[in-house]
C-alpha cells in the first residue's frame, strides 16, 4: 500500500539511505547551476530540463542511458538527488556561503521503465522475446509508485 502514498514511501526511502551517497548533486546559484561540481549551466539552457524532472520528482528519461553508463546509483529503483542551494532568500542579498541542503527522491515513470527495459534488451543483444518482455513488465509494473 505504500506505493499509493508517494510522500510516505519517499520519506521511508530517504531515511533508509540517509548515509548513502546521492545519485548526483545539484548546486544552485543565483545565476547558474552545476551538476556534481561540473561545468556551469544557465537556467535557460536545454540541459535545465533536468531541473524540471527533479522538481517533478521523476527520473529524467532523457538521461537514463547516461546514468546507466556512468553507473549512477539507484536506490530501490529511485534516485536520491542532493540539492545544495546557495541562492539567497532575497535577490538583493549575496549568495549563501553555506548552502541549504536537501534531498529529493526521483521516482520512475512508465516512460523511464520502458526506456530501462529497452536498455536491458540492448545489453542482452536484442534477444528478448515478446513473452519475456511481458514477463519483465509484469514484474516491474507493480513497483511503480
Amino acid at each position: 500500500m505504500t506505493g499509493y502514498n508517494i510522500t510516505r514511501s519517499a520519506e521511508e526511502l530517504s531515511d533508509r539511505y540517509e548515509s548513502d551517497p546521492p545519485s548526483f548533486s545539484i548546486h544552485l546559484y543565483p545565476e547558474y547551476w552545476t551538476l556534481n561540481n561540473g561545468p556551469k549551466f544557465l537556467y535557460n539552457n536545454p540541459v535545465a530540463s533536468l531541473l524540471d524532472d527533479v522538481r517533478a520528482h521523476r527520473i529524467p528519461v532523457d538521461y537514463l542511458e547516461l546514468f546507466d553508463s556512468a553507473r549512477v546509483p539507484f536506490y530501490d529503483g529511485c534516485m536520491l538527488v542532493e540539492l545544495l542551494d546557495y541562492r539567497p532568500k532575497r535577490a538583493k542579498d549575496p549568495p549563501l556561503e553555506k548552502p541549504e541542503k536537501s534531498r529529493v527522491i526521483l521516482h520512475p515513470s512508465g516512460e523511464t521503465l520502458w526506456a530501462d527495459m529497452c536498455l536491458m534488451n540492448q545489453r542482452a543483444g536484442f534477444k528478448f522475446t515478446d513473452p519475456q518482455v511481458l514477463e519483465l513488465e509484469a514484474q516491474i509494473l507493480p513497483t511503480i509508485h
